[in-house]
C-alpha cells in the first residue's frame, strides 16, 4: 500500500515538473512582461529620472566635492607644517654642525 502511494506520488510530481510548472511560469511571465512592464516604463522611469535621479547626482556631488576640498585643505596644512618642522630641524643641524666645527 505504501508503494503505491510513492508511486502516484512520483507521477503526479513527474507531471507537475515536466508539464504543469513550465506552461504555467511562460503564461504568467508572458502577462507581467506584456502588461506591467510597459505599465511600469511608461509611468514610473519618467518619475525617477526626472526626480529622484538629479536630487541623488546634486547630493552625490556636493558631498564629493566638500569632501575632497576638505581632505585637500588638511593635505595642504600637513605638508606645510611639515615642511616647516623639517626646515626647523635642518636650521638646527646647522647651528649644531657650525658650533662643532668652530670647536
Amino acid at each position: 500500500m505504501q508503494y503505491i502511494i510513492y508511486v502516484y506520488l512520483f507521477v503526479f510530481l513527474f507531471i507537475f515538473l515536466s508539464i504543469y510548472l513550465p506552461i504555467y511560469l511562460s503564461v504568467s511571465l508572458s502577462i507581467y512582461l506584456s502588461t506591467y512592464l510597459p505599465s511600469y516604463l511608461s509611468t514610473y522611469l519618467p518619475i525617477y529620472l526626472s526626480t529622484y535621479l538629479p536630487i541623488y547626482l546634486s547630493i552625490y556631488l556636493s558631498l564629493s566635492i566638500s569632501l575632497s576640498l576638505s581632505l585637500s585643505a588638511s593635505l595642504k596644512t600637513k605638508l606645510s607644517c611639515e615642511t616647516s618642522s623639517i626646515f626647523e630641524l635642518d636650521v638646527f643641524n646647522a647651528e649644531l654642525l657650525r658650533d662643532f666645527l668652530n670647536l
